[in-house]
Parts: C-alpha cells; structure tokens; sequence
C-alpha cells in the first residue's frame, strides 16, 4: 500500500528565473489570490511517478503557457525532492517509497501569484513486479521509431528486481537495441493505425499498412482488428502493458490562432485515439494501455527554423502542444476503471540540453532516455499497484472459482501451486474436495492464480545466468508433419511448412534437479512441496535419498514448473524455444545431430529402467551444450495445447517469437523421456505432447529459460 505522506517540515524553494524566450507550457488554478493573468496557464498531471535509482523531474518551462520573455517565481512545496534553477528534481531512495503532495506556485515578478498547481508524487519499490513475467507493445511515431527510448525502457528493465519482460512488435529498426521491438513509424497518427492497409507491404517494412488493419469479409474491407493482430503477429500473447506516444503528427498542422479550429481538431484525434483504444480493451481486457502526454518541442526557435524554415513557428507548436496536453488530461484522466491510464513524458524532459541544436521536435539521447524513464516510472508504478491490489478494474475482481460470483481475497485454497478464491465457505468447502479443483478451473475458463512465491534474496544476474547456456536467435521450418502423442502413442498430424523466428535466450544446461527444488521449497515456498519430496526430523526439504539430488525433479504439475522458475528468477520456455533449442536453425532430428541414439546418447526406454542423473549423456547434449533435451524426463513449456494451433502459419509463413495460443486449459510439455515404452521417435523434435495442467507425472519436469538481454 502506499503512505499519503502529510507536509511536516516540507521544501519550500523559490526562485526567480526569467521564462526564456520562446518558452512556455500548460494549465493554471489560481488560490485566494488575485486571478492570473489570461496569458499564463499551468498544468500538472495527477500523479507523477518516480522509482528508487532513476532521477525523475518536473521542469518548470514544461507546465506553464506564458507570453515570452516573462519573469516568475516557482515555489515547490514537497516532502521529497530538490528544486534548482530550472526543475525540481527527485532521486529517490527506498526509505521513501509512498506518496507526496506536491504543490507548485508561480508568482510574477511583483510577487503576486499567478498560478497554483497540486500534484502528487508517486514512489514505488525499485523491485515492483519481480517475479512476473510480462509482455509489453509500444506505439508511436518518429519518437517511437527512433527506438531510443524504448531501449532505455529495455535497460531499465534488464536491471535486478524487474520481471521477466517481452517486447511485443514487428518493428525491429537497426539501431533497436537486442530483443527491443515495437510498432513505432514516422510521420504516423491515431487515425494511420486504425486504417491504412496495403496488401503488398511487408511486416518488416510495413510504412503504409497498419499493423493492426486486416483483410476481412466478403468482400474483403480494410478492418482494425487488435485481436487478430495479437495472434498472428504476436504469436497469441496478448500484453499486459501497452503504451501510446501519438499526437504530434495529429495536431501539427492546427493553428493555435483559431481556436474553434484548434478544438475542434483535437476532438477529431481523440476520436480516432478512442477507437484504437477501445480495440485493444476488447482484445486484451486485461492489459493496462498508458497514453503519454505529449511532449514539449526544442526551446531554441532555431531548431524550427532548421526544419521548416518560417513555414511553422515554434510558439504556434508550443501552444498548439500545451492545448493538446489540457485536453488529453480532460479526456484521458479518470479513465482507470477502463484500465487507461495518463502517462507524464511531458515533465521529465529537458527542453535544453535533451535536444539537439537543429531539431525541432526529436530529443538527443538524452531525452530520449528521459522519455523513458517516465514510462518505466509509470510501468513500475502499475507493477506495484498490481502486487498490492490495489485499483484492480472490475474487470480484474476476483471471482469464485465455483460460480463466478466476486470472491474477497481472503478465502481461498492453495492447492497443487494455484491459489483458488471462493465468495462463501460452502464454495471453498466444494473447491477443496479432493479433485474438484481440476473440473472448476477447466470450466470457468480462467487461469488461476499462482500461490505467491517467496524469494528470501534477490539473485544477481550472474547467479541467474550460471549453468545456463546462450542460444543465439534464428529461424527453423516446421515441416509438413508433426507428431502429436494421444494415447502413448505418436500419430502424424499434417500442416502447412513454414517458418518460425526465434529471438535469442539463455536455457538451463540441466534439467532441474531434486536438490534444485528444495531449495526452493525451503526458501519459504513449502506449498509447493511435489515430486516426493518430504521433510526431514528438523522440517527441511530434502531429497529422499542422498544419491538422488543431481536426479532431475519429476512429478511436477505445470503450475509447481511456473512457480520454482519465478523463484529461480527465469520462466518456462515457449514452445517454439525449446523446439528450436532441440534441433537448431538447422532442424536437427534429434539434440546432437541426425544420428540413432543408441545407448550412449539418451536415456529413453525400457534399456535403463528410470532416471539417471543430469548430464549422465554428453554424447547427447546440443552443438551449444545443452543436455538431455532427447531422453531422462519431459519438461513443461509456457504454452496452452491447441491442435490446431501448428496449422497457422502466418503472414508470409513466417511466425515471430510465437507464445502459443491466447487461451486454453491443456499445456504443453515436450517428451524424450525414459517411459518403458519410449522409443526413438520419442526423442524427436518434432513431437509434440500435452496434459491437465494439474498432472503431475514423474515423467515430465522442468527446464528454464531467460530471455537474453533481461
């Protein structure tokens, strides 16, 4: 929860400062004071957000509109923070981790006050969502193209304490940095993603074809359609956090001297940004969509001069932009039940020094990371509201796994790895029954929670990375036959061939072993407890035999998988991952090369009677030196089973960093195990396999990965 913390001895810092020449910004309320003068308006958004170890401003020149040349005094009044000449400023540190008011005044150079603002300041944890894994898409224009700040957002957070995160996108440009994609592209509106199509674009260089627009009906219309984007170009996963950093190009052609005109433009983008907006609520209901406030243009006129000679001035930009920031606060504000939120990249960006010299409305790199920084700031923030519980839409609320009726979040039942609410006892009694949990959950259609995992440290990235191996990106082909395995036995499935694109990961060396597991179960995550494992006479977790701990963990449902490799700090890997893990760009047969297997490669069959330890078969590990990827035990992957799922392939038959299908019950696990009537086709990269999440079978265990560059 966050503290509301009171003014006791708080900052108060005024300054005088001329406001610059050709300097001006947003919104203005005035206090018991005489009314300010038309020509100064100022504007603060609700809240702005900061973390621990990333400085985050308010800079004066941002938040207020005023006629050039102007003197002012700035009084901030906050708990946190330092002001100077140009800002005020916050590097937070753990201890204040809450929320502040902050208040801003501004008086002209008489002493009268022109303007008074009211804010609050939003610290949140530095460690705010770890242990998830989420998935992020970023839209925008030539800002977003630029790629800049969404790799500091990728920095940021590839720092300790961070999720396991994705970026969703088919936009790779050069200069994005390793696993940073998006769908940014210059020059672009509201109104271009929502509508243009052009059949014969590229997804890689898709300039005049939305993303998001498909072919539909009959006859085929140009359609917005969110959903179809998700599973075709984001391989079915949907993302938890999307962001929105449009409205330049919209606007930048209205003047700011017709203001019926200027009105009335901006209502026309809002339209447009709402139809958007609305497509990705229906096609992800569960993702949180931020819209970033506009950001202010270079301070120097001679930057616009450089781009448009006298064509466009700034001092019609800066008005038109802080016209455009009162009205997305207006339009956008108080919209969190909706799940969209306000995104304040307007304040935390140096008009100065965070652009360059002949650049009119593209920050330098500085600037860029600032932008950044105020995204992740507000991601953080969402991160942390998550884990607390708090601000949950109605569309989150907890429902009764029995009846879907709201369930309060303190009945419930932690069974098998799952926490699973109910809204009366006779609900819980019912959901503890033993097995009942397996039918509810498959037919309330939703994915159960996992019970929280404990994590007595934090882990660095060198103790997350040890024993694992790097597997560089590439492509394989998915041929045109597959194995699906039904009833102990492989039967052949017919589909399309195509390509799969995998970006770079890091996978275990080793299967997880029994001792790795109770670790984790000692580690404060005793209800976890699977695979046989049980308690010694002091009550810690421990193999049950000596010799066993270097045996990979079986018995695990997918759940108890999830659950030790958000412990461990990495996830489970997709399918399409540990299938290209497995046989390479090449499409290996099996993990060493096209060979049998013989005795020597694999444990598999009825030849060796039972698991062997880890690593017992280096004659079979992968070129990269992977072990035991055919042979010894199974292994969940993150994916929901759909049959059908291997016979789309894609725009262009090329399917990039698929995550399986958006919904389902069945999951997948991948074979090549030492069942008694394994065979060589077991071991097969081609070979698909599936169970209940629920099932715990000795046979199937886990394997980890890392996303490389998180």
């Amino acid at each position: 929860m966050y503290t509301i913390r009171k003014n006791s001895l708080a900052a108060l810092i005024v300054l005088l400062v001329p406001v610059l020449v050709s300097l001006h910004a947003a919104e203005a309320i005035t206090d018991a004071q005489p009314a300010a003068p038309a020509s100064l308006r100022l504007t603060l958004p609700p809240t702005v957000y900061a973390v621990p170890g990333v400085e985050m401003s308010l800079y004066f020149a941002n938040v207020i509109l005023a006629a050039p040349a102007e003197e002012f005094s700035f009084a901030v009044t906050c708990d946190v923070g330092e002001t100077d000449a140009q800002r005020w400023k916050l590097n937070a540190t753990a201890e204040q981790v809450g929320e502040y008011p902050l208040t801003l005044k501004v008086s002209d150079n008489s002493g009268r006050l022109s303007a008074q603002g009211t804010t609050k300041v939003r610290v949140v944890p530095a460690d705010a969502g770890r242990g998830r894994d989420i998935a992020l898409l970023i839209v925008g224009d030539s800002l977003t193209h630029a790629s800049q700040y969404p790799n500091e957002i990728a920095r940021l957070l590839s720092q300790p304490g961070n999720p396991t995160w994705r970026m969703l996108g088919t936009h790779k440009p050069a200069v994005a940095a390793e696993n940073v994609a998006h769908e940014g592209y210059g020059g672009w509106t509201w109104r271009a993603f929502n509508s243009r199509f052009n059949p014969g674009g590229t997804p890689a260089a898709r300039t005049n074809s939305s993303p998001f627009v498909f072919a539909a009906g009959d006859p085929p219309i140009p359609t917005l359609d969110a959903g179809r984007y998700i599973a075709e170009r984001c391989g079915g996963r949907a993302p938890d956090y999307v962001t929105f950093m449009l409205g330049i190009n919209d606007c930048f052609g209205l003047k700011a001297d017709n203001p019926q005109a200027l009105e009335a433009g901006i209502t026309a983008v809002f339209q447009e940004a709402d139809q958007l907006l609305a497509a990705f609520r229906q096609a992800a209901p569960r993702a949180e969509l931020g819209v970033c406030l506009t950001t202010p243009p270079n301070i120097r006129d001679a930057a616009f001069v450089a781009n448009y000679k006298t064509a466009y001035p700034r001092w019609n930009w800066r008005q038109v932009q802080h016209r455009l920031v009162e009205r997305q606060l207006e339009h956008f504000g108080q919209r969190e039940a909706e799940n969209i939120f306000l995104v304040p990249t307007e304040l935390n960006l140096d008009i100065t020094g965070g652009y360059p010299d002949n650049n009119a409305v593209h920050p330098n790199v500085t600037g860029y990371q600032q932008i950044g920084a105020s995204i992740y700031a507000w991601l953080k923030s969402r991160l942390a509201a998550a884990a607390a519980g708090e601000s949950a839409p109605a569309n989150l609320t907890r429902a009764c796994l029995v009846d879907g009726k709201p369930a309060g979040n303190d009945l419930y039942a932690d069974i098998a790895g799952v926490r699973l609410y109910a809204c009366s006892e006779a609900c819980l009694k019912q959901i503890q029954e033993k097995g009942a949990h397996v039918g509810l959950v498959e037919k309330s259609g939703r994915e159960p929670e996992l019970i929280p995992v404990q994590q007595s440290r934090e882990r660095t990235k060198e103790e997350i990375l040890e024993g694992m191996v790097l597997i560089p990106g590439g492509e394989f082909a998915r041929s045109g036959e597959y194995l699906v395995r039904r009833n102990r036995k492989p039967e052949p499935e017919k589909i399309e061939g195509y390509r799969v694109q995998v970006s770079s990961f890091y996978m275990d060396r080793y299967e997880v072993t029994i001792e790795d597991y109770c670790r984790f179960l000692n580690d404060g995550n005793d209800k976890y407890s699977a695979g046989g494992i049980s308690r010694d006479p002091g009550g810690k977790f421990v193999p049950p035999k000596p010799e066993l701990a270097k045996y990979p963990i079986g018995g695990v449902n997918y759940f108890q998988a999830r659950g030790y490799a958000l412990w461990a700090g990495k996830r489970l890997p997709t399918e399409a991952e540990w299938e290209f893990a497995h046989g390479g760009p090449q499409g290996r047969t099996y993990p060493w090369g096209n060979d049998e297997p013989g005795q020597t490669r694999a444990n598999f069959g009825p030849s060796f009677g039972g698991r062997r330890p880890v690593g017992s078969f280096p004659e079979g590990r992968t070129p990269e030196g992977v072990f035991d990827l055919g042979g010894n035990i199974g292994e969940w992957c993150a994916d929901y089973f759909d049959e059908n799922y291997y016979r789309e392939p894609g725009p262009e038959k090329l399917v990039k960093d698929p995550q399986g299908p958006k919904t389902g019950f069945l999951r997948v696990y991948r074979l090549g195990c030492q069942c008694k009537d394994a065979t060589a086709t077991d071991l097969r990269g081609n070979l698909r396999c599936f169970a209940s999440p629920f099932r715990a079978a000795g046979c199937v265990g886990i394997r980890c990965v890392v996303t490389a560059g998180s």
